[in-house]
């Protein structure tokens, strides 16, 4: 073994002995704050956790939300025996996932989150309070997910071309424009991605308009060039909606910093939540702040769809009070008012002045009139600008 690749292993062991040794003191400390000397008694046994909702965010003019401020952010006390029998549960959910940590740090192994919530299904109730859990930890620790030796089972897919890699160097897996693959865990994988011979990359709120794309080439039109394109599978059973995992925003974030000069776009329904999702790829979300510089990709650029300019090609639907509330709330987010989401925020505006939405698969996919024409025109239009800026 070569000695770059000794310092590696050894950076890595070191990096898992230090957490290893932070996860002890929370433990310890647990033990003896939790006996009173004085009385020779035993108190409640208390574990401080940051409060990752309550967390305090400061603003850049490059990223709406830059990172999470520690120092002020509020804590929760994960406490037992409790007053509440939930009490007792989430501590004992708090103190399996540190064992699962900690065995993870001594072997250097990785395990799923799914693997955690099926193998615990005796102490968790559901894939979320794994999650919560685990995002609490590791931003207790100020560290990632992939640091734990934890890594989300992907929902992300891809279509179009690229080269992928081992860390050696050696070539996995070629793209060539029909393949659907999952979108690859960058460093629990240990690949990497080659994007030299492509255009753009265009990210894609519905799995439904993804697969159309794919079936009709729409990854290598001679007007627009090669592509890559991603998106991610709806999970009915989490959000039934196309909210981006963990995976899929790392991905993508990767890609911006190995090609900053690609051009990478995003197209989206005019609607709430099809802004709020590409909010998410953008500047970040709220319950993963402590990440957001690993995993938000401030140059993604939305293209549409955009209300007004839709009209010739498909119908608008009527903005829902579910909608309008949650257009609201959005107007309230921290990284709405920042320079880079002014675009955004002014669709946001224009859905509720007109009272109206629009979905990019209602218009069909017809090349000429429908939803594939308009996206090959959006494209069209925003290549051209990008060449203008270089």
């Amino acid at each position: 073994m070569d000695s770059e690749a000794e310092y590696i292993i050894d950076d890595e062991l070191s990096a898992s002995n230090v957490l290893l040794e932070r996860i002890e003191c929370l433990i310890l400390n647990m033990l003896s704050n939790s006996y009173d000397s004085a009385n020779n008694s035993y108190k409640e046994m208390q574990i401080q956790l940051l409060n990752r909702r309550s967390s305090t965010y400061s603003m850049s003019k490059t990223m709406a939300i830059r990172k999470s401020l520690g120092n002020q952010a509020k804590q929760q006390t994960v406490s037992f025996p409790g007053l509440a029998a939930s009490n007792s549960s989430r501590f004992a959910m708090l103190i399996h996932t540190l064992d699962i940590i900690s065995n993870n740090l001594s072997n250097n192994s990785v395990v799923t989150k799914r693997d955690i919530f099926y193998k615990g299904k005796w102490l968790y109730k559901s894939q979320y309070e794994v999650d919560r859990m685990i995002d609490d930890i590791a931003a207790t620790l100020n560290v990632s997910r992939h640091d734990l030796g934890i890594v989300a089972s992907p929902k992300g897919i891809m279509a179009g071309y690229y080269v992928m890699k081992n860390c050696g160097g050696d070539i996995t897996k070629i793209g060539n424009g029909t393949d659907v693959t999952l979108v690859p865990t960058m460093e629990a994988d240990n690949v990497f991605i080659v994007l030299d011979d492509i255009n753009y990359v265009l990210v894609i709120e519905k799995e439904a308009v993804f697969q159309r794309l794919v079936s009709s080439g729409f990854y290598n039109r001679p007007e627009l060039g090669r592509a890559l394109l991603i998106t991610v599978v709806i999970s009915l059973i989490e959000d039934g909606k196309g909210y981006p995992d963990v995976t899929t925003r790392a991905f993508i974030r990767s890609i911006s910093k190995a090609y900053p000069a690609l051009p990478l776009f995003g197209i989206v329904d005019s609607d709430p939540y099809g802004i709020h999702i590409l909010g998410t790829y953008k500047f970040g979300s709220k319950a993963m702040a402590h990440e957001s510089l690993n995993l938000a990709t401030s140059s993604l650029l939305w293209i549409g769809v955009q209300l007004l300019g839709y009209a010739s090609v498909g119908a608008y639907d009527v903005l829902s009070n579910s909608d309008r509330k949650m257009a609201l709330r959005m107007l309230e987010n921290v990284w709405i008012d920042c320079e880079e989401a002014s675009d955004l925020r002014a669709e946001l505006q224009k859905m509720l002045f007109l009272g109206k939405k629009a979905e990019m698969d209602v218009a069909g996919f017809n090349e000429g009139s429908g939803m594939i024409g308009y996206l090959a025109n959006l494209l069209r239009i925003n290549l051209a600008k990008h060449c203008d800026r270089k």
